[in-house]
């Protein structure tokens, strides 16, 4: 877990940009009651054309400990219960892998700074009956400081690229058998044709991400995230763009 240095505020009151420029970003200090809302577009192919569809959805902190916190994410728009996330502290995730804390995303490596390289690397067993193994190997770089402007509003932002691939192992078919009735002069037949297990050939594509970190949000305000397949070809691309926020 990286340590804790408050940022300094005195920062964002003096208004010298300069200043932000210069500073180290120290991991946000996360309080209950924070919360953002985000418009998201989100494009999939669809007969071979990129169909986009938008939406907007809340986060909002409800518990804070020691190492992590529940984030509660829903649609604006659903009458449905808020998924509850449990996050750490540094907005990384992770999970309990053979009894061991293993992070499976990071997504900010602090303290932030332009230049800052960090790598991830993880394995998901069985995320699908037809998956075997799935995995993502990251490598992100903070590219420096950029003027960004979001429905919430224009901020001063950490530029972040993350370029990656992930590849796919899949779990053996079983075998299969069909048939179909054939028409002879003797009269109708049945024809079978039978197939023996098969395992498919593993499969593998890029990824592609760029984030922009606004420390006085606590979070990032843009997001342009890309996977692609074994071709090249876009298979997804999310965009999210902050519309409000209420930090503490």
């Amino acid at each position: 877990m990286p340590r804790f240095i408050p940022i300094a505020f005195a920062v964002f009151a003096c208004g010298t940009s300069a200043l932000l420029h210069a500073q180290t970003l120290e991991r946000p200090l996360i309080k209950e009651g924070d919360r953002w809302v985000y418009s998201v577009r989100s494009e999939e192919p669809k007969g071979g054309i990129l169909t986009a569809s938008t939406r907007k959805f809340e986060g909002a902190v409800t518990r804070v400990g020691s190492h992590a916190f529940i984030l509660a994410r829903k649609a604006t728009d659903s009458n449905l219960p808020a998924r509850e996330v449990n996050m750490n502290l540094d907005w990384s995730v992770s999970r309990i892998v053979s009894g061991k804390d293993v992070v499976t995303g990071l997504p900010f490596d602090f303290p932030l700074k332009p230049g800052r390289t960090w790598d991830t690397d993880s394995a998901d067993q069985h995320p699908n009956p037809l998956v075997k193994t799935l995995r993502n190997k990251q490598h992100y770089t903070v590219l420096g400081w950029e003027q960004v402007t979001v429905p919430a509003g224009t901020f001063k932002a950490l530029k972040i690229e993350m370029e990656g691939e992930w590849s796919k192992e899949f779990e053996p078919q079983g075998a299969s058998a069909t048939s179909a009735v054939q028409n002879g002069p003797n009269g109708a037949s049945i024809a079978m044709h039978s197939q023996g297990a098969r395992t498919p050939d593993p499969t593998s594509g890029r990824l592609y991400k760029l984030t922009w970190y606004v420390p006085e949000v606590k979070r990032e305000v843009k997001m342009l995230s890309e996977d692609y397949d074994q071709y090249g070809a876009v298979q997804h691309r999310t965009t999210a763009e902050l519309d409000s926020f209420s930090v503490n």
